[in-house]
């Protein structure tokens, strides 16, 4: 079993979680813990589906799960009762700690409530949901959906070694220690903000249990009275950040701030850096993904300013490299090479946190085995120094009248200041989308922009006006609703 809350390190009486203005001790949250686990006793190793998100009740049965020895899954259904029952029955979980509205349609398909005597709401299994079959490796401890969309059977398979290994990584990499204070301000069904509860929790700091919106005032406010100094986002979360929250970031306590999750413009990373040294804190652009349970690097401090535009280097125990044919294992290592000169190519990893592959329902739980050797992460990406600038996707790559093209990389060198804008494509043509209202000179200057950065007859790049960019759950632009949208499907 893996230890999260190791009371006797961290002491009884040390806070451990923050709920509504009141702080829990640590021996009270193992106690509360334990109670959720001897609910979920069973014969042998079970599944239990995690449904909700930043509550009481998600912590406790994700904690009373790993401590009973059972597999964890945060697999997203969002408000829709097909992908909840499509969910039910392609994992056929023994247990389900769910939301308020699952909770009714539980009921009515062989799950019955199950007193916790704590503040975690818990359904198991019964006869009339039939039998859950498959028996579930005795080293898997978590499921994470790798889809922006919700409901997917997809998931990563996480051995309780994987997660064990990338908590102490990310811990040592921002040295997080009991004087920390951080905020579920991320989904913790995603492996990032997964990976925040994990880390301070391990590491004897306490966090605040928020489900407000990170760019809303509240949650600022909220960020204020509960004295916490580190906020982690993903960079739309970033972008939305205006004067308002600089006025109460200068009243907060805040020392650390992370990203990750996508590509954060380096006048914005600019912007707080500098908020952040003014007070001796720091700023921390990272990269990761879901595969490899969170973080792939982690930007070093002291690297900053030089290094704006890079996620950083490696964490402990990993190794990052570039394949340079994306079909093969032709790598670029990072401790032999390295430089910007070397190319860009296929970003890899191997080391702490990598998956054990993957699910798509009960019959591939029987097997966890040990972490793939290499993690190929689908990002395409450059080295330089041993630091990682990531370029784009694989799939982002577009060929236009033989014109190949990075989308991802044409969306970077554009004006972004003028509003949000994404850059989608076909064989025939690329859309440059920009969102309302936005200005019409500056709209113009972007798609003029893209015309001269591929060197395409202008008659190649349309401008087009949309009410907002669709998002994943976890606050990426959804290119892949967008690419349906122009080829005339529904998004």
């Amino acid at each position: 079993m893996i230890d999260l809350l190791r009371v006797g390190e961290h002491g009884p009486d040390s806070t451990a979680l923050v709920v509504d203005g009141e702080p829990i001790g640590r021996q009270v949250l193992a106690g509360l813990a334990d109670s959720v686990a001897a609910a979920m006793a069973s014969d042998r190793k079970a599944v239990v589906w995690c449904a909700g998100d930043r509550d009481l009740s998600t912590v406790l049965g994700y904690l009373g799960a790993v401590r009973a020895g059972h597999a964890v899954a945060f697999l997203p259904c969002g408000q829709d009762p097909v992908s909840a029952l499509a969910i039910l029955d392609t994992y056929r979980p023994e247990f389900v700690v769910p939301t308020p509205w699952l909770a009714g349609l539980l009921a009515g398909h062989g799950y019955a409530p199950r007193e916790t005597g704590t503040g975690c709401e818990l359904f198991a299994r019964g006869p009339g949901a039939g039998d859950p079959g498959g028996e579930v490796a005795e080293d898997l401890l978590v499921l994470l959906s790798t889809s922006g969309s919700t409901g997917s059977a997809k998931a990563a398979k996480l051995s309780a070694r994987a997660v064990a290994d990338s908590t102490a990584a990310i811990t040592e990499s921002l040295a997080i220690g009991p004087g920390d204070r951080a905020a579920t301000s991320l989904p913790i069904r995603f492996s990032y903000g997964l990976s925040v509860l994990n880390t301070h929790l391990r590491a004897g700091a306490p966090v605040l249990l928020t489900a407000e919106n990170p760019s809303s005032l509240r949650h600022w406010q909220e960020l204020v009275r509960a004295r916490v100094t580190t906020f982690s986002a993903v960079p739309t979360t970033y972008r939305t950040l205006g004067p308002a929250h600089q006025r109460l970031f200068a009243e907060s306590a805040l020392t650390t701030m992370t990203t990750s999750g996508g590509r954060l413009d380096p006048a914005v990373q600019e912007r707080w850096w500098r908020l952040l040294r003014e007070r001796r804190g720091r700023f921390h652009p990272m990269y990761g993904q879901t595969e490899s349970t969170a973080r792939i690097t982690c930007m070093r401090p002291e690297a900053l300013p030089e290094r704006f535009g890079s996620v950083g280097t490696a964490v402990p125990g990993g190794r990052v490299w570039i394949a340079t044919d994306t079909a093969t294992d032709t790598a670029t290592d990072t401790d032999t090479a390295g430089s910007a000169e070397d190319g860009e190519g296929e970003i890899c990893f191997s080391g702490p946190g990598v998956m054990s592959g993957y699910a798509l329902g009960r019959s591939d739980l029987a097997r966890c085995g040990p972490p793939q050797a290499v993690l190929r992460t689908g990002d395409l990406g450059r080295l330089d120094g041993g630091f990682l600038y990531v370029t784009g996707r694989i799939k982002r790559i577009a060929k236009v009248f033989g014109y190949r093209a990075n989308l991802d990389e044409l969306e970077a060198r554009l004006d972004q200041s003028g509003g949000e804008l994404a850059v989608t494509a076909t064989d025939e043509r690329v859309t440059v989308l920009v969102t309302e209202p936005a200005d019409e000179a500056w709209a113009q200057a972007q798609r003029r922009g893209v015309v001269e950065l591929l060197g395409v007859p202008d008659a190649c790049v349309r401008l087009r006006r949309i009410a907002a960019l669709p998002r994943t759950p976890n606050g990426k632009t959804d290119y892949a609703a967008l690419d349906r949208e122009q080829r005339g499907e529904p998004r």
